[in-house]
């Protein structure tokens, strides 16, 4: 269809919620590719459409408009500016969707086969340095899982579970703990000293 040659700013000021995932396909010309993403997301959050349509949109702009390193932070930083409930609903991406509904191993399963590959290409390319940054970016985005599962499982996290939590950087750990939090009773029984 010719959609990297189209503006991504056009594609976004169509009504139609699918050009705004196709945004994502398009150039980002003087939005940027965080700002394109971010304003694709949060049109397709804001839009009043079936829940499986939101999350195919979203998935297509997570696929086919991924950031790293520089733009990451910057698209990180644009989301953390973010006041408005479309944000926070925007946050909640296609693979946070699918493990909040029970898919939870497959997808773990997939984090580490990701990192164990991840970590072969970084060391067999010397890029030690941005396997860390992803890993760690891995780590976060599994401590805001576990933390709004738990929130979701059990009500109100304590502090000092939060606390915890943040201490912990191992992905391996992490996903451990989220495989668990359908499998216990209470938060206690997770043994994190909530």
């Amino acid at each position: 269809f010719g959609l990297s040659k189209i503006s991504a700013e056009e594609l976004l000021a169509r009504p139609e919620p699918l050009a705004w995932g196709l945004a994502a396909l398009a150039k980002p010309g003087k939005l940027g590719r965080p700002r394109l993403k971010l304003e694709a997301l949060r049109k397709i959050a804001a839009a009043k459409i079936r829940e499986h349509h939101r999350m195919l949109l979203v998935n297509c702009v997570e696929t086919y408009l991924p950031l790293n390193g520089r733009e990451a932070e910057e698209y990180a930083s644009l989301c953390s500016a973010q006041k408005s409930p479309e944000m926070k609903a925007m946050q909640l991406t296609w693979a946070d969707q699918i493990e909040a509904k029970g898919v939870q191993k497959g997808l773990q399963r997939g984090i580490h086969t990701g990192l164990a590959k991840g970590r072969e290409r970084g060391r067999e390319e010397g890029l030690e340095k941005g396997l860390e940054q992803g890993l760690q970016v891995g780590a976060d985005r599994l401590r805001s899982t576990v933390l709004r599962q738990l929130g979701q499982r059990f009500g109100t996290v304590p502090v000092t579970l939060r606390k915890r939590l943040a201490a912990i950087r191992s992905v391996e750990e992490l996903g451990a703990i989220a495989d668990r939090i359908f499998e216990v009773g209470s938060i206690e029984e997770l043994g994190l000293g909530g």
